[in-house]
């Protein structure tokens, strides 16, 4: 409470002595705030990330921001070429005509016809996304894997490694730069929501839990998905969290 009292304090006296600054100030920090506030809007409500939340990215998640978006577009078309208010809406049309009268439920149906074409496009367009985000991915998980196969060596530089020995016998710098990759691929599945993914959950859940490298590149890597302030470890503890609820780990009691 006294630093909100400071704080109010202050701008007063700032506002005092640099009227016309403090103003522009006040205005300019305002308007921030209002762009952020429909920015954020549009991309958790009109694009439906919001979903992302619940659902991986995934034919459902296609699906159901698709009505969520063709939705808020239908509806903005409809205000744009009818106008927010006529006569008798498509609403009370549909409810007030006769079920006999076909050639006028017809009619209404050819009239709604055309906003099928939105949703359409925004299935599209969405799912186009969808596939390129899972191609990128998937190569580079296949790329990580092939990585793993060629440098797991024995000393020699020959002999190939068996399933036992473990990635320090091998070239340990690769192996660092392995861990970095692996750890930039995780950042990468947060990044396109996948990380829940049954397909990638469990190498991801197993890269965390078993290589304390790939942990601890990944706590340390700078990712937009997460605040700078961010703790750490509340950060990897709560991956590993919603990756056990995935795959349906019980927590050890």
């Amino acid at each position: 409470m006294a630093s909100l009292k400071f704080v109010l304090l202050l701008c007063v006296l700032l506002c005092a002595m640099f009227p016309l600054s403090f103003t522009i100030a006040l205005v300019v920090f305002i308007v921030k705030w209002i762009l952020r506030g429909i920015s954020l809007f549009i991309q958790q409500l009109v694009f439906a990330e919001i979903v992302f939340k619940k659902v991986h990215n995934g034919g459902l998640a296609v699906f159901i921001r698709t009505v969520i978006t063709g939705s808020f577009i239908s509806l903005f078309v409809l205000v744009v070429h009818r106008g927010l208010w006529w006569d008798i809406s498509p609403w009370d049309r549909i409810f007030t005509l006769e079920w006999w009268d076909l050639d006028a439920r017809l009619e209404l149906l050819d009239e709604w016809w055309k906003y099928c074409g939105i949703y359409a496009a925004v299935y599209t367009s969405y799912y186009a996304r969808f596939v390129s985000q899972w191609t990128y991915i998937s190569n580079l998980y296949n790329q990580i894997k092939n990585a793993e196969i060629s440098m797991c060596i024995g000393c020699d530089g020959k002999t190939p490694c068996t399933p036992d020995v473990s990635v320090v016998n091998c070239n340990r710098c690769a192996a660092l730069k392995l861990n970095g990759w692996k750890a930039g691929f995780i950042e990468d599945a947060e990044t396109l929501h996948m990380v829940t993914k049954p397909l990638f959950a469990g190498v991801i859940y197993s890269w965390l839990t078993k290589n304390d490298e790939v942990a601890k590149i990944y706590k340390t890597h700078h990712s937009e998905t997460y605040a700078a302030s961010d703790n750490p470890e509340e950060r990897l503890a709560a991956l590993i969290k919603k990756l056990k609820k995935s795959l349906k780990i019980k927590e050890a009691s």
